[in-house]
């Protein structure tokens, strides 16, 4: 709790600086949803917690082999996945927790 006191109280501050951007917070239960719903936003079922572009295990993941490393792949159909490289969501994932309810635009 202390974090997100903190969290929120810098971004009125940073709103109050620069008013002409929107400044957006999200909290983990809005991934979560993301995942639990992934089907209603037409992610592929199967994909959704597997790293577009990866390589490695069942996650297509690796701490090793990062995206844009030597023969590390890129799926075909990247609108299908959460997730860009396992680590960062892809836009539209990141697009649609905007809209949930959990997410905090204060």
């Amino acid at each position: 709790m202390y974090h997100n006191k903190h969290l929120k109280q810098a971004m009125k501050q940073l709103r109050k600086q620069h008013p002409n951007v929107i400044i957006v917070y999200a909290d983990y239960k809005a991934i979560q949803r993301l995942l639990g719903n992934n089907n209603r936003f037409y992610f592929d079922p199967n994909s959704v917690k597997k790293a577009c572009c990866g390589m490695g295990g069942y996650y297509n993941f690796s701490f090793t082999r990062f995206c844009g490393a030597l023969r590390v792949t890129v799926c075909p159909n990247p609108d299908e996945y959460v997730s860009w490289d396992g680590l960062h969501l892809r836009q539209k994932a990141y697009k649609i927790m905007t809209r949930y309810p959990s997410s905090h635009h204060s």
